[in-house]
């Protein structure tokens, strides 16, 4: 059965405000102000405030970039569950050991 044209942009609507949640806690974690967070992602400074002020309907480039520049995966820019503690010790860590290191199942782990 096909959505209609409204249950789609609900649908939207959540995964962007889902987005502009964790963007603004990641950043914040991070201690980024969102000019140095525009510097790292290429992304104006007002297109970072519309995001994390849930104002515009971001596509799958600007994601990419908020990804790439929070050091995190896009699907879990995305994920309504994201702990941003823990993303934090993650790619800290992740970058820092010696040992091989995995992600299973969303959790860190090194052999």
């Amino acid at each position: 059965m096909e959505k209609s044209k409204n249950e789609r942009n609900e649908g939207a609507r959540e995964l962007c405000a889902i987005l502009a949640h964790n963007v603004k806690e990641l950043r914040k974690r991070k201690t980024l102000s969102q000019e140095k967070l525009s510097e790292i992602t290429g992304l104006s400074v007002n297109e970072i405030g519309r995001i994390e002020r849930n104002k515009t309907i971001t596509g799958l480039g600007v994601l990419h970039a908020l990804a790439k520049g929070l050091d995190i995966s896009p699907e879990r820019l995305l994920d309504p569950r994201l702990d941003p503690a823990a993303v934090l010790f993650a790619g800290s860590h992740w970058r820092q050991c010696s040992r091989t290191c995995r992600r299973r199942n969303g959790s860190l782990f090194c052999r």
